[in-house]
């Protein structure tokens, strides 16, 4: 088979399985002359050099992407936690009113919380 590759113009059927495939390719490879093989070589290197250069390009996406992803869901984070240690202040202070008897509206307008969420509040404390 090797030494009559060159006759072939068609592969036959039986050699047209994926294990021939290099074979093949091997042999129109060696049928190059020097300029077509040094064109073929540097073809290759140009090819070879722009996949390595998307790869570098899309890992360091990645990694950007990542980064920007983690920064922005850590300032949500922040602004969370932020906004919950808010609200909890403002309910320990309705706590604190509550006990002391000040007027509903009062602490509303203290705490920034509804009368019907300091209601709750105070529905909790007698429990």
């Amino acid at each position: 088979m090797i030494r009559n590759l060159q006759r072939f113009q068609n592969r036959p059927v039986a050699l047209q399985e994926r294990i021939f495939d290099k074979v093949f390719k091997t042999a129109e490879l060696a049928q190059f002359n020097k300029k077509e093989r040094r064109d073929y070589e540097d073809s290759l290197k140009y090819y070879r050099d722009l996949n390595n250069s998307l790869k570098f390009a899309k890992e360091i996406a990645s990694e950007e992407g990542i980064k920007q992803g983690l920064e922005k869901d850590l300032e949500k984070g922040i602004k969370q936690g932020l906004e919950q240690g808010e609200r909890n202040k403002s309910i320990k202070t309705s706590e604190k009113s509550i006990l002391k008897g000040f007027d509903f509206e009062d602490i509303a307008d203290i705490t920034g919380l509804s009368i019907e969420e300091i209601q709750k509040i105070a529905d909790s404390l007698k429990k």
